[in-house]
Order: structure tokens, then sequence, then C-alpha cells
């Protein structure tokens, strides 16, 4: 059925979805809107008031119909995680687009391929359509779409981007899995000293900052060094996603959906001493820190029960994302950012022995210079 719409690349060896009947098939696809589950733009760029207009209404979102049961502290994290969350999903999204090795000036000559590239650069672009546009110019991993529902709200946006994911894959060609398994991580805890997520699990050392120093710090790149935060607290509310693969394309293209939510941990009733005691045990400077400290604290089972039961007073909803990732173009990528980074460390190298001989042959005996690793290539040219 998909194999006569498809045009198979004996080139690359994989079926494409650069075809006009695949692109007349992914513009019938239901598209999301920036304010409901519309991807995050690959170019926010372009659209930077849409941005800032929609970061206002996330602002909105999160700080009116608060849930009268809601912690104050759980109800104050929230208003610093949407908000940074929303522009870290940016970065990302145009990070991953920047990087692509085919841009979208190659289609010049194809109105219909610009069409939805240009969708996909401000945010309007179908799940589908993101699939061909990334497909088209390499891109490692895109988002497909995305809903914020703090405290639950919206979740009848999240059944509709579903639905569109859902539609967009099978339309594509590819396999949506009805039943996927789930995967969840620890991305961080309820700490209003240092709202930490993602790569700033770690502290360093006792030193307490503000939210907004550590905001400030993680967006603007102020510093070069890890941040000097307190020991963690874990008693008030962890952080956690749920992974899961629910497609795979065609072209190897694993589609991936990521829910995340605040486990409240400040009520022995939810999760109980003995767990967050076995997650304090742990070293948290481990790699699968993430991961251990799930299982450790057997989160995934309250966190399951919790959600099948929508017992979102407890297991608190933030946002769902679903993004496409694909290995055959993440290897390419980082095989061509290594080969760049080398051919400029040649250049350096080259530049300091051509204007400072005697210190380039002072570096280059030193084991422990980067130098020395070039002076063979260097002495062959």
């Amino acid at each position: 059925m998909f194999a006569e719409r498809l045009f198979y690349d004996e080139k690359t060896e994989k079926f494409s979805l650069c075809t006009p009947e695949m692109i007349e098939i992914a513009r019938s696809v239901p598209r999301g809107r920036p304010d409901t589950y519309g991807a995050t733009p690959l170019n926010h760029q372009l659209v930077s008031q849409q941005q800032l207009e929609l970061l206002k209404g996330f602002a909105e979102l999160v700080e009116t119909d608060i849930p009268p049961s809601t912690p104050e502290h759980i109800a104050n994290y929230m208003k610093l995680i949407v908000p940074s969350r929303f522009v870290n999903r940016g970065v990302a999204n145009h990070e991953n687009y920047a990087t692509a090795p085919v841009r979208p000036e190659a289609y010049a000559n194809n109105d219909s391929m610009l069409e939805i590239m240009t969708r996909a650069e401000t945010g309007h672009a179908s799940p589908a359509e993101l699939l061909i546009t990334r497909q088209a110019l390499g891109i490692r991993s895109v988002e497909l779409a995305c809903v914020t529902h703090p405290y639950g709200k919206h979740l009848d946006i999240r059944d509709e981007m579903k639905r569109s994911v859902k539609e967009s894959i099978e339309s594509m060609g590819g396999e949506y899995y009805r039943h996927p398994e789930s995967k969840f991580f620890v991305k961080g805890f309820v700490d209003l000293r240092h709202p930490m997520v993602d790569d700033d699990l770690t502290p360093a050392s006792k030193k307490t900052i503000s939210p907004e120093e550590h905001i400030a710090a993680h967006f603007a790149k102020v510093i070069d060094k890890p941040l000097e935060i307190a020991e963690p607290d874990y008693s008030q509310g962890l952080l956690i996603t749920r992974q899961s693969t629910i497609g795979e394309m065609v072209d190897g293209t694993t589609v991936r959906e990521r829910t995340s939510f605040i486990l409240r941990t400040d009520d022995d009733s939810i999760v109980p001493p003995e767990s967050l005691e076995a997650i304090c045990q742990l070293d948290r400077h481990s790699p699968t820190w993430k991961q251990d400290a799930v299982t450790a604290g057997r989160l995934d089972e309250y966190a399951k029960r919790l959600w099948e039961v929508k017992e979102y007073s407890l297991l608190i909803p933030i946002s769902t994302t679903v993004y496409a990732f694909n290995m055959d173009s993440t290897k390419y990528i980082q095989a061509k950012q290594a080969n760049d980074e080398y051919q400029q460390r040649l250049s350096e190298a080259k530049a300091i022995r051509d204007n400072f001989p005697n210190l380039f042959s002072r570096l280059v005996e030193d084991p422990n210079h980067w130098l020395s690793t070039l002076d063979d290539e260097l002495s062959e040219r």
C-alpha cells in the first residue's frame, strides 16, 4: 500500500516521504496551533513575538485557577518550571534544526516542500509535515507536537494531540504502538532554593542560590562551571518524566512521547519515607541516577497508580511532548561536528606553529597538551 506512495532512494537505501502524494496526505492531517498542541517552532527567532505571547499565556495558566489542594511550594515551583521548560524546548529544537546537514534552500524549486517547511519553522506544521521535514533536512531530533497541561488543565487537548500523532505516523507509512512500554526518570526535585532540572541534578557544594540566579545562569550561560547549590531535599516533590516509544517510521525514525509531572512527596501516604531514604542512599554523581532513583524508590509504581485513577492533586501534570528521533542522522551530524572541530583545531595549531615556533616546540612536547596529539598530523603538512 505505502510502497506505491513512497520513493525508494537507492543512494540512502531508505524510503522517502518527500513525494507529492505523501506531502498532500500530510497536509490533510489535523494541525495544532502554537497555543494548543502545535510543535515548538524550528526557528523560534522568526516568530519571537508569537513565542513571547505564548510564554505570557503559560505564565497566566499556572498562576490562575490553581487547585485549592495544591501546596504553596508546589504552586511556586510550577510557576518556575513551566516557563523554563518552554524556553528549553525552543533552544533544543532550534539547535537540532541549525545542525541539520540540508537547508530548506535545497528545495527552492519545490513549492510544496517549502510550504510545509515554513510552517515547521513557525510552529504551525502537522506532525506528519514535521516527519517529512525531518527526513528532508536530515534533522536528528524534532518535536512533533506538545501540549502544556499544568494541574491537568487542557488534558482534552492532549487527547486531540495523540489522535493527530497517531494519524500522522500511520498515514506516513509508520507503525503506531497502541500499548507501548514506558520508562520513568527523575529529572529534578521541588526545591525553590534551586529548581534543579536535567543536568543540574548533581549539586557541587552547599551554597544556596535564588531561583532568579539559577534561571539566569542556566539560560544566559553567564557562568562556565556548575552552580554551587545546597544539598537536595527530596521531601517536597520530584519532577518525573514518563517516556514511551509510540511508533517507528519506514526510514528508521523513532517516535517517542514524554509526559512530565510532579510527584508529591510531602505526605507519607503518597510516597513512604523508606522510598525517599532509599533514594538518598544513592550516589547522585552516578550517570544512571535518574533511572536508579525510580527503581530504588519504586516511584514508577506510585506514579502509574496515581495516573490511572487521575489523582492529579498528588501526581500533578505539567506537559506532554512528542518527538521524532533518527539515529542515522544523529551519527552523521556527530561525525561531521567532530571533523569540523578537528579541522578547526588543526588550523589553530598550524597558526601557532607558523607564528610562534618556539612556543609550539615546547607545547608539543607536553603529552597533556592538546597540541601534542596533532604533532604527527602537522608534520605531514
